[in-house]
This record gives structure tokens, C-alpha cells and sequence, in this order.
């Protein structure tokens, strides 16, 4: 009588009343053959990822997404260097020696290392995207970096698995997981992109508006989208309640009906996004918008401005609404001032939805 099962990567074997053990470890050039795979597999597919992207985010917002990967390719670097070959080869060596359950407590107290390492990485991103956006310098980075951090966790914790798989001589988890992990980056972050995109461009196509605002063609309307949403990031986090946009430009439009559409903007307590708000020829208009603003708001209210967004020489600054009447704007500008509920908080502008304890 003769049966086999397998555990692991060893295969015990009963015949004729003895129960033996069969190695069933890949050989060299197997294993050599499915990193290949894998590894071309994943330049293929990221391949396919990184051209869609960047057409679909621009230079905006494709500068904010490569500089987040910077901080987290350095820092999820620095967290596995040179520790998954450390456990493949701990654990080969003790396979050799039949010490299968040494090698296991090996794969055990490496999980847990990768976990803290990868959990103190993490907190380390979060806390840090400002200093880091701050140091690439991109400021509107911030917020990228922010959502990148939990994968520092999930790559520390693959790499204790890829290590002992290794040294088990099996390079299908390895490869495996490794397009696993590139196919899911591209779903999610084309998917993801396209849904933040789709939103306003549906509007645009529906109604020819943007956020209740028109404009002259598509371009124009994606522009401001971006100029918008990036802005919004760079400050904090000022547009998470209703908002209105208003262009000081009266090229178009009359100064009267401008202002009127200001004031009653603050009568009905949004945020107020102001995109080109001063130029050589009409230097004060911010001035006498924020003028009649006061008639309505608190001199202290939080309000903000950027200048250059996604450009080089980006730069913010968060003031009180008596302050930006004097500040210095130009065309390359946007303002941000805050409704009767938006607070600064440390360096920020933060507009609460108004649910409870929020």
C-alpha cells in the first residue's frame, strides 16, 4: 500500500509500512524562471498604469502622486533593507537540517518585527507628510503621502512571507504576490482617479457648469478643477462643506454683478474660493470684496491663498480675513476664505461637515 501527503514544502511518502520523506524544493532554474515571470509581468503592468495616470491627473496632479511615492518607496527601503535575504537565509540553512520548526519560529518572530516596523513607518509618513512635502518641496504632496502610508505596512509584512518563501526555495508566493500587488495598484489608483475626475466632468458634459459655475470650454473647466482641488489640498482641508467660486475678473462680467454675487455667497455662509483675484489693472478688488465680506464675517475668519499651485515657486499662506485685505495676489492666485465655521488648526484651514463631534 502506498499513499503521500505533503506539508509545506516537504512530502512524506508511505510504502510497504515505511513513511519517508521526499524533497519537492524547486530547482535553481525553476525558481530563477518564475521571478522572471513575475518581475516582467509587473513592468508590463505598471507600464500600463503610469501612461493612463498621468494623462489622467496631469502635471499637477501626477507631480503630487511621484513625489508621495518617493517618500514611500525611500521609507519602505529603509524598513526591509536587506532583511527578507537575512530570514531566506535563516531559514534555508535550517531546512537543510530538517529543523522545520525552527524555521517556522523564524517566519513567526519576522512577522511580527515587519509588523511593528511597517505599523512605526507608517505613523512616521503620517505624521511626517508635512515635513516631507515641505523638504521635495511640494507642499500639495501632503495629503498623497498621507494616503500611501498604510502600504508601508503591507509591503514590511509581504516581505516576511516573500523571505521565508524564499528560503524554502519556493518563488511562487514571491512572484505572486508581486503582481497581485501591482495588478491592485493599478484598479485601485485608475479607478479611484477616474471616479474624483468623472464627477465634475459629468456635470460639465450635463449642464456646462462646474460646482454651479460656467465656463467656456472643457479645458477651461478642467483647469479650474485642478487649480481647485489642489489649492484646497495645499491649505488643508477648507472645502469639505458647501462652497461657491467666484473669478474677480470683470473682463466678462460686470464688477456690480460680482460683488453682488460675493455678498449674497456670505450671506449664506459658504466658503468662498476666489480664482483670479487681482492683476495690474484691477489691483484692489480683492480688497473691496473682502470689504463687503466684513460687513458679514468676523475680521478673525481663517482664510488662505496659494500661488503657483503644482508650479515651481508653489507657496501658501494662512491669514485672517482683516489680513488678506492687504495681501498681495496676482493672476496666478487663488484665495480661500472660510465660512462662520472654519477654524485653523496647526497651520491649517479645517471646515467641519457639521455632523456631531466633527
Amino acid at each position: 500500500m502506498w499513499y503521500g501527503i505533503t506539508i509545506g514544502q516537504v512530502r512524506f511518502e508511505k510504502a510497504g509500512g515505511q513513511l519517508r520523506k521526499t524533497d519537492q524544493k524547486q530547482g535553481f532554474v525553476q525558481g530563477a524562471m518564475i521571478l522572471m515571470i513575475g518581475t516582467v509581468t509587473v513592468k508590463v503592468v505598471s507600464m500600463l498604469f503610469k501612461i493612463p495616470i498621468s494623462n489622467m491627473l496631469g502635471g499637477t496632479g501626477y507631480s503630487y502622486f511621484t513625489n508621495a511615492y518617493e517618500i514611500f518607496n525611500l521609507i519602505s527601503t529603509i524598513a526591509t533593507a536587506g532583511f527578507p535575504v537575512a530570514i531566506s537565509k535563516l531559514v534555508s540553512e535550517n531546512s537543510v537540517l530538517g529543523r522545520y520548526r525552527d524555521s517556522r519560529k523564524i517566519f513567526r518572530i519576522s512577522r511580527l518585527f515587519f509588523l511593528l516596523t511597517g505599523f512605526l513607518c507608517m505613523v512616521v509618513m503620517i505624521l511626517g507628510a508635512g515635513t516631507f512635502a515641505a523638504m521635495i518641496p511640494n507642499p500639495g504632496a501632503r495629503l498623497s503621502i498621507i494616503c500611501l502610508a498604510p502600504a508601508v505596512l503591507t509591503c514590511c509584512l509581504m516581505s516576511a512571507y516573500r523571505g521565508y518563501y524564499q528560503g524554502m526555495q519556493n518563488m511562487y508566493p514571491t512572484s505572486i504576490s508581486q503582481i497581485i500587488e501591482a495588478v491592485t495598484k493599478m484598479i485601485f489608483g485608475l479607478g479611484l482617479s477616474g471616479a474624483v475626475l468623472y464627477l465634475p466632468q459629468r456635470e460639465y458634459e450635463t449642464y456646462g457648469t462646474v460646482l454651479g459655475q460656467s465656463y467656456a470650454g472643457q479645458a477651461q473647466a478642467q483647469a479650474v478643477i485642478a487649480q481647485l482641488a489642489s489649492g484646497a489640498a495645499v491649505l488643508g482641508a477648507p472645502l469639505i462643506h458647501d462652497f461657491a467660486v467666484i473669478s474677480l475678473s470683470d473682463l466678462l462680467t460686470p464688477l456690480e454683478k460680482i460683488m453682488t454675487r460675493v455678498e449674497l455667497a456670505v450671506q449664506a455662509d459658504f466658503v468662498l474660493c476666489f480664482y483670479n483675484p487681482a492683476s495690474k489693472k484691477r489691483a484692489d478688488y480683492l480688497k473691496r470684496a473682502c470689504e463687503l465680506i466684513l460687513k458679514h464675517r468676523s475680521p478673525d475668519t481663517p482664510c488662505g491663498y496659494v500661488r503657483n499651485i503644482g508650479r515651481e515657486g508653489e507657496t501658501y499662506y494662512i491669514c485672517t480675513l482683516r489680513e488678506l485685505e492687504d495681501a498681495r495676489t496676482d493672476m496666478f492666485t487663488t484665495v480661500f476664505i472660510g465660512n462662520s465655521q472654519t477654524r485653523e488648526l496647526k497651520g491649517h484651514m479645517i471646515t467641519p461637515r457639521g455632523y456631531e463631534n466633527g
